[in-house]
């Protein structure tokens, strides 16, 4: 188990309560990365109070979002869910449109895998809008790639292909390391369209994105 880092009650000032926060909270990150999810969940609770009280909206609703995120990875969706409105009101509330189009992006996703297919594609759009306004080509890929998803579990075959293929163009010259399950989508997509032959290729396409990533 990963300590807690100190909390800032016994120190003077927002400042300091503010670092431990951030400490926290930027640690969570990289036990996240690590798998490690019981601690990261632990260090994103501990940095929620410090930004709070130093009255840091911004970091409270990422915090928030970094624990809706444990819970959805470890398959607690209602408490996901949860995690994921707090954050959504706090960045309606602020008119922050970075932590609003995250928020919404997220919430879509726990519609989808739920089954809640129209309120997903709703989230998505949202995200997407605010996406494109600031300018967050990445960000709006994933959600492209997310729109095709949900288009691609109501059996909307020639609208999920357009998603997804563009999210690939973005991925394939922003982040190629992420191009690989697009690739595998867009040929599962391809054989449900009977286009066989094209769906070999994104899934070979797929399958050297993996390996080269080994």
């Amino acid at each position: 188990m990963v300590p807690l880092l100190p909390q800032g009650a016994h120190l003077r000032g927002a400042k300091s309560v503010r670092f431990e926060a951030m400490a926290n909270f930027e640690l969570a990150g990289v036990l996240v990365a690590r798998g490690k999810l019981d601690d990261a969940l632990r260090h994103y609770q501990a940095a929620l109070p410090g930004f709070r009280q130093a009255r840091d909206s911004f970091q409270e609703g990422r915090t928030l979002n970094g624990i809706g995120n444990v819970y959805f990875l470890t398959g607690f969706r209602e408490k996901a869910w949860e995690s994921y409105m707090a954050s959504y009101s706090i960045a309606r509330d602020t008119q922050n449109d970075v932590l609003l189009s995250r928020s919404l992006n997220n919430l879509g996703s726990v519609a989808r895998v739920t089954g809640r297919y129209a309120e997903a594609i709703d989230f998505d759009q949202r995200s997407l809008e605010l996406k494109l306004r600031t300018k967050d080509e990445v960000g709006a890929a994933r959600t492209y790639s997310g729109l095709g998803t949900t288009y691609f579990k109501l059996g909307n075959y020639s609208k999920a292909l357009e998603y997804y293929k563009t999210a690939l163009g973005v991925f394939q010259t922003k982040v190629p390391g992420e191009a690989s399950v697009v690739l595998n989508n867009l040929g599962s997509t391809l054989k449900n369209l009977e286009r066989y032959d094209e769906a070999l290729d994104f899934l070979k396409k797929a399958y050297e994105v993996g390996e080269a990533r080994r």
